[in-house]
């Protein structure tokens, strides 16, 4: 599976994502899914790997902590948090993953990274 995120807010709603259908399949086939992708390190490996970017040049930006800053950090790169998406500042306890930067929005970030 390409990444465990459960859910994919859209409008007033969620739909379901990858991971929520990895479950479903999971539980009727009594296994267990390997991911791929986020939070797995091996995508940001990739990159570094194409590009020659070094870890400390690169960041992963987020809404997700259990996926996009989880990710960040098991890739040793900063993990910006931005709140404008599924996550919230009670998922910082909650997941026990630490974001090294946290917006409020992706127009807050820009702002600092003009």
């Amino acid at each position: 599976c390409t990444h465990p995120d459960r859910s994919v807010p859209i409008e007033d709603c969620l739909l379901p994502d990858a991971g929520a259908i990895a479950a479903m399949i999971a539980a009727a086939t009594d296994t267990s899914p390997i991911f791929m992708g986020k939070p797995m390190p091996q995508g940001m490996a990739l990159i570094e790997q194409q590009t020659g970017l070094r870890a400390d040049q690169m960041c992963m930006v987020g809404d997700r902590l259990y996926t996009d800053i989880a990710c960040a950090k098991n890739a040793d790169i900063n993990g910006i948090f931005v709140l404008s998406g599924e996550g919230t500042l009670e998922d910082i306890k909650r997941y026990n993953v630490k974001p090294d930067y946290i917006y409020k929005d992706i127009k807050s970030l820009m702002k600092d990274l003009v």
